[in-house]
């Protein structure tokens, strides 16, 4: 298994970012193919370019990070697994953007799921968040081979990431609403036939003007009701 890592990062990285992957990827039993290039278009493009980039290597999954996101050592080699083995995609939890709010959790179909255990199941329905993700190069193939609305353009990428526009009722009237790049992503992923699953182990962390762990969300306070739980969730339950 050859992973593939992009940072997803617009005028420069992060030095958190440059730190948590090197030492992810000098503790790694695999061979990393790391790509740091800056991207410089929207989220969708700057996502759909990355999987152009990674489909012309000779790597198996690839791993986009988003340049104010952090993970615990291991967890790249963890996802990139998960990934490989099930050859889907493989979402994380992300942490809490406020402090003292209790345990990081996830609540699906009903199960509650606690961010650092061995917990991993598949989303059915509704979406995960792109900013710490694996996919299978199968995955992107199928979505080429099978959705309808993935085509190239003539910039050289496919619309893997465009967000799908759907109507709506709205004061007695039809209107078109925007879906989100997350949301259009995961539809088309099961299109093709492919699963999406959570992976709970990794620490996800945000680093930016403020930065936010589940270690610190955890301190000060008993587990969270389901309110504040739900609150967490970056997928539809």
């Amino acid at each position: 298994m050859k992973p593939y890592l992009k940072i997803i990062s617009y005028g420069g990285v992060n030095g958190r970012i440059v730190d948590n992957v090197n030492k992810n990827i000098e503790a790694s039993q695999f061979d990393w193919t790391v790509d740091w290039e800056p991207v410089n278009a929207n989220v969708d493009v700057s996502r759909a370019k990355a999987a152009e980039s990674f489909l012309r290597s000779d790597c198996d999954v690839l791993i986009m990070q988003d340049n104010d996101t952090v993970c615990g050592y291991g967890d790249h080699d963890h996802m990139a697994l998960k990934c490989s083995l099930q050859e889907c995609v493989v979402g994380t939890c992300y942490s809490k953007r406020s402090f003292h709010q209790g345990l990081v959790l996830a609540i699906h179909d009903g199960v509650y799921h606690e961010v650092g255990s061995d917990d991993f199941f598949e989303v059915k329905d509704g979406f995960i968040g792109t900013g710490l993700i694996a996919i299978h190069r199968f995955v992107l193939n199928d979505i080429g081979r099978y959705v309808d609305d993935c085509v190239e353009i003539a910039t050289g990428y496919h619309t893997f990431f465009l967000p799908r526009v759907t109507t709506t009722m709205w004061q007695g009237e039809s209107v078109g609403v925007q879906l989100n790049d997350d949301y259009s992503f995961c539809a088309r992923v099961r299109e093709a036939g492919r699963r999406i699953f959570v992976t709970m182990r990794p620490i996800v962390g945000h680093v930016g003007e403020t930065i936010f762990s589940p270690i610190e969300a955890q301190l000060g306070q008993s587990p969270p009701t389901k309110r504040s739980a739900n609150e967490n969730l970056h997928f539809l339950p």
